[in-house]
């Protein structure tokens, strides 16, 4: 069954979902009230911030239990899948202008930010790498072909010692730091209890160093993939215990209808993000119809983790308070709030923030920063939702990145539709990725267009360290640093992992026309940000050779590429990960693409 649905309203943001399955400084500047209601939140334009978003509260549906390492013992006692030639492509959501008006610190510049050269270096001493999921991990349990692997990861604790738990589309596994398989791989499907009849992506793995509990999320769509019966769901795994390969709790709520604007659903909450701070444990959502052109906004999910965990372990049901933000509310747009996450042995404030770049121009040179303060009133005997505020900080410039090119090389499968050449990748926008929070700083990145040496617009990184400070009710935000990482080639999904004091590593994908898809990273030193060499962790040998790839397939001009890397620090380690390319497509097999993944660990500098 197919479906595909242009999102755009005319402006610079197109995407289409297509799936195939097998079965400076600035005050704060406006406050938004949360008041528990389930009142309707509507779409209007607006020159400025939006007056209200108004929070209501929805119940968590307990949906079954897994336990991680059974379920993996199960799946290896049978014979590995068929490998039908069918594929499942995640859906990448884009914001469309939302000609809201411009926001005070908009920039009229469209030129691309310039930026130095980085060098390229080997490996730092004491790095552990090894490979993690790849297409064909996925393909084996699945039965069908997925693209891309969307890259989830956490590092935490488990009955064998530290474990690196992935999840990809559309399979979960854990590894130890050496790579030794712990549990797994297991499709997603089975791991949240769904027939393979769903249509599942965007997975996330957070591992907790409050509470040590391990949180798993995924985005769904029951079938039948459109028309008025279409449901979707928002699932959460929560661990029982701190054990990352024992017992899960799966808990779903509902995303298919709107309180925005409903007469375009049912609708979807596209590229879930997870983050949490003392408190609370939050998800952030683009709300797109599953079928038809549309953008609702962003819906943004607050929720006890102390109450998650306990209705994990057989406790009353915690409550969910949704606050919807319509984009034409927004001047960014609403469109990919990015949550942040407690980096480990960092203070945890009752504070949790969210950041967003702009989604309404080609550049901009400010962020969002949203906030929702007092969150521990999540905890309370009778919870209630903590007021959501925003505030905007000027920045350096940043735009859409360009495709990056990779090394041309042998394309099997590409082949096949006609294809001679391997395509670009995809770099997707200029929305912020993975937001870390480390001692009163919270650092953020995402993917720019950058002008390195006055020639063509490459693919490159934008760092950000940002310093809010919450008041009753409102947030004020200070630019403490910002910076770019470009090479000669591109840079494609960069995620920050640092510890409390902000020392760590970025780790992203490399590609250029003499470099195949490439696992790499760079220091980063608090607010000085990247510093030294890029570090190449294990070189690509072959282009991604991809369905998403070639007009022939149905797809392309450009790959579909990573969508996200992942980055966690656990006692003194910088644990990284993200896509690169090691071995050709195995068309006689049946496979139609060939991504695999990079997992590594380096001691925080």
């Amino acid at each position: 069954m197919s479906i595909r649905s242009d999102w755009s309203a005319g402006g610079r943001r197109r995407s289409r979902l297509q799936i195939v399955t097998a079965a400076a400084s600035a005050a704060a500047v406006a406050v938004f009230v949360s008041a528990v209601a389930s009142a309707s939140v509507s779409a209007q334009a607006a020159a400025g911030p939006a007056t209200h978003v108004h929070a209501r509260a929805l119940q968590l549906t307990r949906t079954g239990t897994v336990n991680f390492a059974a379920l993996a013992k199960k799946v290896a006692a049978r014979p590995s899948a068929s490998a039908p030639a069918k594929h499942h492509v995640a859906p990448l959501g884009k914001a469309p202008m939302a000609n809201a008006g411009p926001h005070p610190a908009s920039s009229a510049r469209r030129a691309a930010p310039a930026a130095p050269l980085t060098a390229l270096a080997g490996n730092v001493k004491g790095v552990k790498a090894f490979n993690g999921m790849n297409s064909t991990a996925s393909l084996a349990v699945n039965g069908f072909d997925v693209s891309p692997p969307d890259m989830g990861m956490g590092t935490g604790t488990s009955a064998r010692g530290t474990a690196v738990l992935q999840a990809v589309n559309l399979a979960v596994e854990a590894f130890s730091p050496s790579g030794r398989a712990l549990a797994g791989p297991v499709s997603l499907n089975s791991f949240f209890g769904l027939s393979p009849a769903w249509f599942t992506s965007d997975p996330r793995v957070y591992w907790d160093p409050q509470t040590k509990h391990w949180f798993v999320t995924m985005l769904s769509v029951g079938p039948p993939f459109g028309g008025a019966g279409t449901s979707s769901e928002q699932f959460i795994a929560v661990s029982q215990t701190k054990n990352a390969l024992g017992a899960y709790t799966i808990f779903s709520f509902d995303t298919s209808t709107s309180v925005i604007d409903n007469s375009i659903c049912p609708c979807l909450g596209d590229f879930d993000m997870v983050g949490a701070d003392n408190s609370g444990f939050y998800i952030t959502t683009n709300e797109f119809p599953i079928t038809g052109p549309g953008f609702n906004g962003t819906n943004l999910y607050a929720m006890s983790k102390k109450g998650l965990i306990a209705a994990a372990n057989g406790g009353p049901s915690a409550p969910v308070f949704q606050y919807p933000i319509p984009t034409l509310s927004d001047p960014f747009g609403a469109y990919h709030l990015a949550p942040s996450s407690v980096t480990q042995g960092s203070a945890v404030p009752n504070t949790e923030y969210f950041v967003e770049s702009d989604a309404n121009n080609v550049s901009n040179s400010a962020l969002e920063v949203w906030a929702l303060t007092g969150t521990k009133s999540l905890n309370a005997s009778t919870p209630t939702a903590p007021p959501l505020s925003e505030a905007s900080v000027a920045t350096q410039g940043y735009s859409q990145p360009p495709s990056a090119v990779q090394k041309s090389g042998p394309i099997p499968f590409g082949n096949t539709v006609g294809a001679k050449v391997a395509s670009p990748l995809s770099t997707n926008d200029d929305e912020v990725q993975q937001v870390t929070y480390a001692s009163g700083e919270v650092y953020a990145q995402l993917s720019t267009g950058v002008n390195a040496g006055g020639g063509a617009t490459k693919a490159g990184v934008a760092w950000f360290a940002l310093h809010p400070r919450p008041g009753a009710g409102s947030v004020s935000v200070r630019n403490d640093g910002n910076g770019y990482v470009q090479i000669k080639g591109h840079l494609l999904f960069p995620s920050i992992g640092v510890n409390a004091r902000g020392n760590g590593y970025m780790a992203f994908a490399l590609s250029s026309g003499s470099r195949f898809p490439t696992a790499a990273y760079i220091r980063f030193a608090g607010t000085r940000g990247a510093v030294g060499p890029v570090r190449i962790q294990k070189a690509g040998t072959r282009p991604l050779d991809d369905f998403t790839c070639y007009p022939g397939a149905g797809f392309g001009p450009a790959c579909r590429y990573g969508d996200y890397s992942a980055t966690q620090v656990f006692n003194g380690r910088v644990y990284l990960a993200t896509e690169y390319v090691h071995a050709l497509t195995d068309v006689a097999g049946g496979a139609a693409t060939n991504w695999a993944t990079r997992i590594w660990s380096v001691p925080v500098p």
